[in-house]
């Protein structure tokens, strides 16, 4: 598993951390040795306060606090929603609508971990726009307006274009190159899948500066390896097929 990550911005307040995907980013419930960026955070650091989480399989983005002033500080942009969140994903079929907003409320159901779509939910907004549409799949941009357990893959199962790779809300175990390489040549031994994990990442943070200045900082991260060679794929796939 790939633990290695890269500190995009380091202050005396704050540390902006590019993420891995398969890594945690606070200790397990009940396997508090597996790898995660807290611990290996706060090893460098000494005190460091976590912001918001990323799911294990998403990569990109991450903020922490390095004292309990900033921490305070970020925690309360995060609970006004004054922080902007972006996210890229790759999403199995090809919205009818360039772009749209997904307004259901969400319940996180305990027993089965998963977010579902519920009158009981809290109230839960995503915005979408396509990036980029391929023979039967999609690049999408997401900004979340609420911060609920799994929203946009909750959401994206809702509306029926779940992430390609999600089989706890609708997606595929795996993505293969034989599903989408118009002249696939099979070979003896077992097939590597073309992506392995949930297809979605954080790539662009913003926060209120924590200096009463008005002003925001940014952070941009790009597609990371595995998603870029699968949208690679699929630009072959689009056009392999519009040549026919």
């Amino acid at each position: 598993m790939k633990t290695r990550f890269t500190i995009l911005e380091e202050t005396a307040d704050l540390v902006v951390v590019d993420k891995p995907a398969h890594l945690l980013t606070v200790p397990d419930r009940y396997r508090a040795e597996l790898p995660n960026l807290q611990s290996m955070l706060l090893r460098k650091y000494g005190e460091i306060y976590p912001v918001h989480r990323l799911d294990r399989e998403t990569s990109g983005l991450l903020c922490f606090a390095r004292n309990l002033w900033s921490f305070k500080h970020l925690s309360d942009a995060f609970e006004k929603r004054l922080v902007s969140k972006t996210y890229k994903a790759i999403v199995r079929g090809v919205p009818s609508q360039t772009s749209g907003m997904i307004d259901h409320p969400l319940f996180y159901d305990k027993a089965s971990r998963r977010s579902v779509v519920s009158a009981k939910g809290k109230p839960s907004v995503t915005r979408y726009e396509v990036i980029e549409a391929y023979k039967g799949f999609a690049l999408l941009q997401l900004n979340i307006l609420t911060g609920r357990t799994h929203q946009i893959r909750a959401h994206l199962q809702f509306i029926g274009y779940p992430l390609v790779v999600d089989p706890i809300y609708g997606g595929a175990e795996a993505l293969f190159l034989s599903e989408v390489k118009v002249r696939y040549r099979k070979k003896d031994r077992p097939e590597n899948p073309l992506l392995s994990r949930v297809p979605l990442h954080a790539s662009r943070l913003e926060v209120p500066a924590l200096e009463d200045s008005g002003t925001t900082w940014a952070w941009t991260s790009p597609l990371p390896k595995d998603m870029r060679a699968t949208t690679d794929q699929l630009r072959k796939l689009r056009e392999a097929v519009k040549n026919r």
